[in-house]
């Protein structure tokens, strides 16, 4: 359970990075820093799935594991629309 919590909380850290080419793109738009900060968030973005995938198969038992996964990737998919209808 620790390894878990850990990969989520390291998982979460890494999102903050995704927001860092959106500010360097609105501050100082040189191209070369911002291939930099792109690859930073895609790491993070990485590190964020690599944490989540750790916690499901962890916390969730064998026989329901399918089950859970389809959940989260349907509320994932349903999530982006519904995020751009709001913004």
């Amino acid at each position: 359970m620790l390894i878990a919590v850990l990969g989520i909380v390291i998982g979460m850290a890494g999102m903050v990075l995704l927001g860092l080419p959106m500010i360097v793109l609105g501050t100082s738009p040189h191209l070369g820093l911002l291939l930099v900060v792109v690859v930073a968030g895609g790491i993070g973005t990485a590190l964020f799935g690599l944490g989540w995938q750790v916690a499901m198969q962890e916390q969730v038992p064998e026989q329901m594991l399918s089950r859970a996964s389809s959940y989260d990737a349907l509320g994932s998919l349903v999530a982006t629309p519904l995020g751009t209808l709001v913004a």
